[in-house]
């Protein structure tokens, strides 16, 4: 069996994972699913905020997101996980 990851995070220009942490990221998915590292493909894809959109509304910029969920409804926040 083979697992497939795609991981899309906004774009940040000090954001930059190196070859341990991706290692990391690889070994934690490997064990968590019971397969080999053979079996996991990971793609790491940088957005932009302005080409992501979650709940209905595009994400806010790095630092913004305190007043972004904010914005959202209570029902919405309250069904958030803590």
């Amino acid at each position: 069996m083979a697992m497939q990851v795609s991981v899309a995070i906004v774009k940040q220009d000090h954001l930059i994972l190196n070859v341990s942490q991706m290692s990391q990221i690889l070994e934690e998915i490997a064990r968590i699913a019971g397969i080999t590292a053979e079996d996991v493909w990971i793609y790491l894809q940088d957005i932009p905020a302005t080409q992501m959109i979650e709940f209905g509304r595009f994400l806010p910029a790095p630092g913004d997101e305190a007043e972004w969920e904010r914005e959202m409804t209570p029902e919405k926040r309250s069904s958030l996980p803590k």
